[in-house]
């Protein structure tokens, strides 16, 4: 098999929320300091990642493992490229041609989603959709990527990005279901108490 790692792996359908990181992030060992303990193979596979081919004197299987522990570390060292700015930007773009699912709550009105991950812990959870509407987490509904581990985004990307581009957060405050029966709100238990206190005091 020939041509760059990354170039196949980010033409699968399950890389299909990944941005490429540059290779001069690649190349920094700066960048993956702290990762060789999360990974049982890490120096084959961060080579694999930054040689220009797949090509490997390793036997057919230990190839696999080794591009099975790329994809992992291509995703945390990816999680740490997205708190930079051109990773910042790359994702702007990627959300501005509307890669990404919609908000499925009604009132968000298709507001587009953000990955997300809840947890920087690789295998704790996996990847959810942030709106920046209604401030909310959502499953992704892509087959092809809903079992994408969630570490390899991260909880703070997304709202180091809304500090950048702002302009991604809907102007109008976001607005709440409020249930009713012919027109006349529902009035919860809550609400009972909390009049019923209001009436004693």
């Amino acid at each position: 098999m020939s041509g760059r790692w990354i170039d196949q792996f980010l033409d699968q359908p399950k890389a299909k929320l990944f941005i490429r990181i540059d290779d001069e992030f690649l190349q920094n060992s700066f960048n993956v300091t702290g990762l060789k303990q999360k990974m049982n193979y890490f120096t084959p596979a961060y080579e694999l990642i930054r040689r220009n081919t797949t090509t490997s004197a390793r036997g057919e299987v230990d190839r696999a493992t080794i591009e099975r522990e790329a994809e992992i570390l291509y995703g945390l060292i990816h999680a740490r490229f997205l708190l930079t700015r051109p990773g910042m930007q790359l994702m702007f773009e990627k959300y501005q041609r509307s890669d990404f699912q919609t908000c499925p709550r009604v009132y968000c009105k298709g507001t587009k989603c953000l990955p997300y991950g809840i947890t920087e812990e690789l295998g704790q959870q996996t990847i959810k959709m942030f709106c920046p509407c209604c401030n909310d987490i959502y499953n992704v509904t892509d087959q092809d990527i809903s079992k994408l581990d969630g570490a390899f985004f991260g909880p703070s990307w997304v709202h180091m990005f809304l500090q950048k581009f702002s302009t991604v957060i809907p102007r109008d405050p976001p607005r709440v279901y409020v249930p009713k029966i012919y027109g006349f709100r529902i009035c919860h238990s809550s609400d009972r108490e909390d009049y019923s206190e209001s009436e004693s005091d």
